[in-house]
């Protein structure tokens, strides 16, 4: 997408119903006309475009952190979560570890 010009707008994720995993769908701009790119994961981890586009830096550990995410080959830094909380805030079942209060 860099090739031909292509401006990264953001990654939107949701969880599919019951046992049918998750969605990505990547969203770029190529002179004024919107593009979207779907992925369907089953083992909650993809390949990470960081080393080829910094500006997905912020979503990607966003969406790590509310759906628990692997973006394979990238450096992680927790941007949100409290020391202790397991990644995966945002997903129907519970998350494993609560923080204390």
């Amino acid at each position: 997408m860099n090739a031909v010009g292509a401006r990264f707008i953001t990654i939107t994720a949701y969880q599919l119903p019951a046992t049918e995993g998750f969605r990505l769908e990547y969203h770029w701009d190529l002179e004024g006309t919107l593009l979207g790119f779907t992925y369907d994961l089953i083992d909650k981890k993809i390949d990470s475009i960081f080393d080829i586009c910094p500006a997905v830096d912020w979503i990607e550990r966003e969406i790590y952190e509310g759906y628990a995410i692997e973006f394979a080959g990238r450096p992680y830094q927790p941007l949100m979560l409290l020391e202790g909380v397991t990644p995966g805030v945002n997903l129907r079942e519970a998350p494993t570890t609560e923080v204390a209060k």
